[in-house]
């Protein structure tokens, strides 16, 4: 494959996750919505030398859980799916921390939407 094919098929990669960019908050919560069953489906976690928390889900996992990895690159799949991500964060659905450590990574963990949420008065 020459350079120009191979970039040329990386520039189309890159254009069709960028169309699909709210597909990556789905997927985000999808992955997050049952961690457990999440992380006992793919090999990566199993192996993986820093766990997450119980309730927590890493962006490296869901980019390897649909390939997004080979598909755009390493930065471009972080980027899409810390995206996706900091959406949802945004919408008050889910928190999201970031490890500083050899290998970052950033995590994230559905909020219960039965929590109590302060109501407004109209007093």
């Amino acid at each position: 494959m020459s350079e120009d094919s191979t970039t040329n098929s990386r520039v189309d990669a890159l254009r069709a996750a960028r169309e699909r960019r709210p597909w990556t908050v789905d997927l985000v919560a999808d992955c997050a919505s049952t961690p457990s069953a999440f992380k006992a489906d793919l090999p990566a976690c199993a192996v993986c030398s820093a766990p997450c928390e119980t309730e927590e889900v890493c962006a490296t996992a869901i980019a390897k859980s649909v390939d997004l990895l080979d598909e755009v690159g390493r930065a471009q799949a972080y980027h899409l799916v810390e995206n996706g991500m900091g959406r949802l964060r945004l919408g008050g659905e889910a928190t999201v921390r970031t490890a500083d450590r050899e290998r970052p990574n950033t995590f994230v963990a559905l909020r219960d939407v039965t929590e109590a949420t302060p109501e407004s008065s109209d007093e």
